[in-house]
């Protein structure tokens, strides 16, 4: 009776650690640059809620400078 035999492969890894910076890894498959900081994705996070507040802010501002000249011409 023939024993099963399990072949072991090889397998390459698919991401490798950047120099110098123990937050940043690289996708071997894709060649990008990933950072693996939580932190640092907080911090993109609270950056982009800051943005769309600013964009808001703006908009307002905007109305309420349209609704001021249509007072004024009245």
């Amino acid at each position: 009776m023939p024993s099963k035999v399990k072949k072991t492969e090889l397998i390459e890894p698919t991401i490798a650690q950047v120099e110098d910076n123990p937050d940043l890894i690289r996708d071997l498959s894709t060649n990008a640059i990933i950072n693996n900081s939580d932190r640092a994705y907080e911090a993109r996070l609270n950056q982009i809620e800051k943005g769309n507040e600013l964009e808001n802010l703006k908009k307002d501002v905007a109305e309420i400078k349209e609704l001021l000249k249509e007072i004024a011409s009245k």
